[in-house]
């Protein structure tokens, strides 16, 4: 009895000695994966645009040393750079990725073997018997019907579409770049344009003023003058605050503060009038052919179509085979144990059915989003072409202004009534002028809407700057 004593002992240690060390181990690795991360602390405020850093992301896209640095001037491209440098965005959408890429390492594992013990008292055992009954199996799951490749299949077009995600947020972001810089080039030149036209005002005020003082103007016509006077002003004061809200504005872009863009000088390079050719079919081919969210929802639907062959495999079970041994009251006891689920009352159906549901609608949302695109390309082009006219009618507007105050300048003769005519003249002008301002931020805007649809440069000269899909700031940048 002392001997089968020690050796049930034995197998006791032994199935303790098993479980113990995982049981322990698993908690303590619970413990420190659960670990909360401290969020880190950004000093936005911080933030400039004479970064080290941030120079040399600049140099390795432009693939051309700046100096001085920082520039004397900032360009298109240098401020979009920027803003791809520093917008968390950005972040988000490469945190999305790693998931995504982190999910394909998931899909491809393959699942553990499986220990099973058990022990069993016998209350009467036979005289001279082990009173206990050891029984321990160890069970490898084998998938079948190439569910594991269908399951990489899925997680991998997912992760491709997170990566098209990137790229389409970058384009985002140059979009908005672009069109916070239109909006300040419009403030600027209409700021200037309504000084010049509050400047006439005031001229034309001191005129009246002496002409009523003469008894030539009558109270009435004065206290008009003053009302042209005050809502020139006005205009002004307003064009002053639209030149402050476009600089918070293109800050807001670059995801800087406003004061990283009290020092700088600002080019407005945009393009001309070239694109007059444009052709909606090539148009199209491009947007279709190269827009991210048109490949991303392309992925998409691959990642669907292999969900569906996972579910349809998924019908057939799996089986669990591996060896067993028993310890039966003193006995050892070897065998080969075998499970398998049996598809009885279900045969996974209502999965299968979700899964072609979900296929359907991908090619629904597919479909759906080409007609968006070519509708986007329509609306944009019509829009670009209408801008194009009304710039066209505005500059023949302006330049008809300008040779008839050449011509009033070249014969007015000295008296005050000569001068109002050169004054109504030189309003008339400055209208003109901003009508001509206002249709060119009109050709400017189409056109990037115009890109916006295709999500590329129009210009083949002008190659898309690259998505970075690691962040450059690196740790611990700013």
């Amino acid at each position: 009895m002392q001997i089968l004593y020690l050796r049930e002992n034995r197998w006791m240690k032994l199935f303790l000695l098993l479980i113990i060390p995982i049981v322990t181990s698993g908690c303590a690795m619970i413990r420190s994966d659960t670990a909360q991360l401290s969020l880190p602390a950004v000093d936005f405020e911080a933030r400039t645009l004479d970064n080290p850093r941030l120079k040399e992301f600049i140099e390795s896209n432009l693939q051309r040393e700046i100096a001085p640095w920082p520039p004397a001037s900032w360009d298109r491209t240098m401020l979009t750079l920027a803003a791809l440098y520093y917008h968390p965005d950005l972040d988000a959408a490469r945190a999305r990725w790693a998931e995504a890429k982190a999910a394909v390492a998931t899909a491809s594992r393959r699942p553990n073997p499986i220990a099973d013990s058990r022990y069993q008292y016998v209350s009467n055992p036979e005289p001279g018997k082990s009173p206990s009954i050891i029984d321990s199996s160890l069970l490898f799951p084998i998938e079948a019907l190439g569910k594991r490749r269908n399951r990489i299949a899925q997680a991998e077009h997912l992760s491709e579409a997170a990566r098209l995600t990137i790229e389409r947020t970058a384009w985002q972001v140059r979009s908005r770049v672009l069109s916070s810089l239109i909006s300040l080039h419009e403030a600027m030149q209409s700021e200037a344009l309504l000084r010049r036209q509050a400047a006439l005002q005031e001229e034309n005020d001191a005129l009246i003023e002496r002409r009523l003082a003469s008894g030539e103007f009558s109270p009435l016509e004065a206290t008009k003058g003053r009302i042209s006077l005050g809502e020139s002003r006005l205009a002004l004061s307003q064009g002053q605050k639209q030149l402050a809200d476009a600089r918070t504005q293109l800050a807001s872009a670059l995801c800087v503060p406003a004061t990283a863009l009290e020092d700088i000088t600002i080019s407005f390079d945009f393009p001309g009038n070239q694109a007059s050719d444009l052709c909606r079919r090539d148009l199209q081919r491009r947007a279709l052919r190269g827009r991210p969210d048109i490949m991303a929802a392309l992925a998409e639907y691959e990642a669907s179509q292999s969900a569906l062959a996972l579910e349809l495999a998924a019908r057939f079970p799996d089986i669990q085979l591996g060896p067993g041994f028993e310890w039966d009251q003193g006995s050892d006891k070897w065998g080969i144990s075998a499970s398998l689920p049996l598809p009885v009352f279900d045969w996974n159906q209502g999965p299968v059915a979700e899964s072609r549901a979900r296929l359907e609608e991908a090619v629904a949302r597919f479909t759906a989003l080409q007609a968006q695109v070519i509708g986007e390309i329509d609306q944009a082009l019509s829009a670009y072409t209408a801008a194009r006219r009304e710039i066209e009618a505005a500059g023949g507007l302006l330049g008809e202004q300008e040779r008839q105050l050449t011509f009033l300048q070249a014969m007015t003769r000295p008296g005050e009534v000569q001068r109002v005519a050169l004054f109504n003249a030189r309003q008339q002008r400055n209208a003109a002028a901003l009508s001509r301002l206002t249709a060119y931020v009109k050709v400017q805007r189409a056109r990037a809407q115009l890109e916006d649809a295709v999500q590329e440069p129009l210009t083949p000269s002008e190659a898309p700057l690259p998505a970075p899909e690691v962040n450059p700031r690196r740790l611990g940048g700013h």
